[in-house]
């Protein structure tokens, strides 16, 4: 399955959505932490960004995976 990938901040929010480049259905939003705290530790803040991104990747994995598993059920019924 094709997508699109849009990608954009709001107000210091970064978000991304992904669309079905074919029927436009969105398929997965995911956005970044909105608030930080100001006393935060700076170690603190990039394990969290990082925990952020890998919880981003997991998501897009699972949704290619969930892809190439009805794969073979849209040969078989057509």
């Amino acid at each position: 399955m094709n997508y699109r990938i849009r990608a954009r901040m709001e107000g210091g929010t970064r978000r991304l959505e992904v669309v079905e480049a074919g029927s436009g259905a969105l398929r997965m939003v995911w956005e970044s932490a909105q608030n930080t705290p100001s006393d935060e530790p700076p170690e603190l803040g990039l394990l969290r960004r990082e925990a952020e991104l890998h919880g981003l990747f997991r998501r897009l994995f699972l949704l290619s995976a969930g892809d190439d598993l009805l794969r073979p059920l849209a040969s078989e019924s057509g």
